[in-house]
């Protein structure tokens, strides 16, 4: 498969692939018998930030397109379709097949299907609690859906009630108002708090749609300040790059030094932390977009797990991992074992992300830039 690299922002592949490797680093750590010593949970709290960098880029893009559609002279109905069609063909297809690809999973190994089965497949599965561990990687899907229908369908709404209204104004406000409502939220989830522990943290707040769809508009923020202010976006660049990455190590070392748990600090963790991640990210984001390209040697290995990126995600842990764990556990395994264990599951990872894509999720995405689909969702 032939790559236009004219056609893409290296800046973006890397954070893509980036948030890719970290996630899959961090879920690797599973491989360990032993999961709670510090570099352990360094390596799992890597995986936390990679989700938090999907979130804010996938903003960015989706707000850059959504800004475009609400400012112009008409608003066409049939673009905002289109718009939702061309998202839908990219995620639905790798969503489904997998979903059905871990039920076969749990059948042929004698496991407990979940209660609440149905729920996944309509994207209700931790709408307002926690999912438990079945296919958990689409936890964060079903928060892109939740938002790629609330975000269209507001800015919809929002300019056909308020049509003398700046539309450019309009859509800052909207998605600033759409974040205020998840902080309410978030302080009313740490107002009823009576589990303090870190399982609930992760379980009942930040893998819950309810409480996590504002880290993706914070990236709608950074895309409407890029389109609005072009030239401070590129003359600020590295200055924001600075700040994020400053808010970045203050958040870690913060963590270290005075060892806030989200026992012994509750409202930084549940309130604070994560809408503080998703700024400093999107403070990245202006560097990396004037990232146009690098080195071949560069370019090419990231851009090849960029593209592959959603793929690789939804493989590599419920269905690749825990499925590795259950017929091969590796209690007992010697230090050199666990090494080619490690390699052997990288290298299964990477095939069968290779295959899926080349076999299912292009093809399917293909579909969505088809004539015919197009003008049906553009009529």
């Amino acid at each position: 498969m032939r790559i236009d690299y004219s056609r893409r922002i290296f800046g973006f592949d890397l954070l893509r692939g980036g948030a890719t490797v970290t996630v899959v680093a961090g879920h690797s750590v599973h491989i360990l018998p032993d999961t709670t010593n510090t570099l352990a949970a360094g390596i799992n709290f890597l995986g936390i930030l990679g989700v938090e960098m999907f979130f804010v880029l996938s903003g960015f893009l989706i707000g850059r397109i959504l800004y475009n559609l609400l400012t112009r002279n008409e608003i066409i109905r049939g673009e905002f379709r289109y718009f939702l069609a061309r998202r839908w063909f990219r995620t639905l297809p790798n969503y489904y097949l997998l979903l059905l690809v871990n039920i076969v999973l749990l059948f042929l190994l004698g496991r407990e299907m979940p209660e609440q089965l149905w729920s996944y497949f309509i994207f209700l599965q931790n709408f307002s609690s926690g999912m438990g561990g079945f296919y958990g990687e689409s936890w964060s899907l079903t928060v892109e859906e939740f938002v790629y229908l609330l975000g269209p369908i507001l800015l919809f709404l929002g300019a056909l009630s308020f049509p003398k209204k700046n539309r450019k104004k309009l859509f800052l406000y909207i998605i600033l108002t759409i974040i205020a409502s998840a902080m309410a939220i978030k302080l009313c989830y740490y107002f009823n708090l009576s589990d303090l522990s870190g399982a609930r943290w992760n379980d009942t707040l930040r893998t819950v749609v309810i409480y996590r769809y504002d880290s993706i508009f914070y990236g709608m923020v950074a895309s409407y300040i890029a389109l609005r202010y072009p030239q401070f976006w590129k003359r600020e660049a590295i200055k924001a790059a600075i700040l994020g990455l400053v808010i970045a190590v203050g958040i870690v070392m913060m963590l270290i030094i005075f060892k806030w748990t989200p026992e012994t600090a509750p409202f930084f963790w549940n309130v604070i932390a994560l809408p503080l991640i998703s700024i400093a990210f999107a403070l990245i984001m202006p560097l990396c977009s004037e990232m146009k390209t690098a080195p071949a040697y560069i370019r090419r290995p990231i851009t090849y797990i960029s593209i592959r990126s959603y793929t690789m995600y939804l493989l590599h842990f419920g269905i690749i991992l825990k499925t590795m764990l259950y017929l091969y556990p590796t209690e007992g395994m010697s230090r050199e074992a666990l090494m080619v264990y490690a390699i052997i599951y990288m290298g299964i990872v990477f095939g069968l992300t290779h295959l899926w894509y080349r076999y299912v999720e292009k093809p399917a995405t293909d579909l969505r830039d088809k004539p015919s689909v197009k003008k049906w969702f553009l009529s």
